[in-house]
């Protein structure tokens, strides 16, 4: 398992956790709360199941699509596989990216044997495609709070604003990003508690957007989520 050090920097561990008063093991920054491993995990699976909820559900398909698209996917899986565990016939399609270096290990033994999986792979334009011809409903997409801020960032300094436009798709599948108020940094103590691979290979270094919304959000944990408010707002604008 790779845990890298930079995940770690807001980590303050020793206060009483908010919830048992155990040691916490992380420093809720935005919200003010000292949290152990196991209600960290906790809290994470509440935001996952309301950020679903609020994106419009799980559907009513007995096939959910998700795309390989980054290190919080393995996380997303493990929690999704818990949302869905008591439907019965419920199956995993998993998207990957089309290319040389999509050789990922395919082992989702974690997840309910009641789930049965399997991975189609594609150029990322093709998903929906797939997803449709596979009779899903609902793509999903494992990006972090971090990468959803960081693009925002990213097209608000590059000036690209086609990226704030709100899609006027009307398929039948709808995309979800459950993970979209999930620090990175939360992501990698949720897989320690549940004995999850994660690794941050691979992600942009310091010194480039996700560096500046870093050094940001250090003395500004709201930053993050208020980026996430102003593209939300700006796409409904756009109307």
């Amino acid at each position: 398992m790779l845990y890298p050090m930079a995940l770690w920097e807001m980590v303050m561990p020793g206060e009483p956790c908010f919830s048992c008063r155990a040691p916490s093991v992380y420093s809720q920054q935005y919200s003010g709360k000292h949290l152990c491993e196991r209600h960290l995990a906790e809290d994470i699976v509440i935001r996952v199941k309301r950020t679903i909820r609020l994106q419009g559900g799980l559907g009513k398909k007995s096939v959910i699509a998700v795309i390989h698209d980054g290190p919080g996917f393995i996380p997303l899986l493990h929690i999704l596989g818990s949302v869905v565990s008591s439907r019965p016939g419920m199956k995993m399609m998993i998207l990957e990216p089309d290319s040389e270096d999509s050789l990922y290990n395919h082992d989702f033994s974690f997840l309910p044997s009641s789930i049965q999986t399997r991975v189609e792979r594609g150029m990322p334009e093709s998903f929906m495609e797939i997803a449709i011809r596979g009779e899903a409903d609902r793509i999903i997409r494992s990006a972090t709070l971090d990468e959803e801020a960081s693009q925002v960032l990213g097209s608000l300094l590059s000036g690209d604003s086609s990226f704030f436009m709100k899609s006027t798709d009307t398929a039948s599948v709808i995309c979800l990003t459950p993970l979209c108020e999930i620090p990175m940094a939360e992501l990698a103590i949720y897989s320690r508690y549940t004995n999850l691979p994660f690794d941050e290979a691979g992600l942009p270094e310091s010194g480039n957007v996700r560096g500046f919304l870093t050094a940001l959000s250090n003395n500004h944990p709201s930053v993050p989520f208020s980026l996430l408010k102003y593209r939300d707002r700006l796409r409904d604008l756009g109307q």
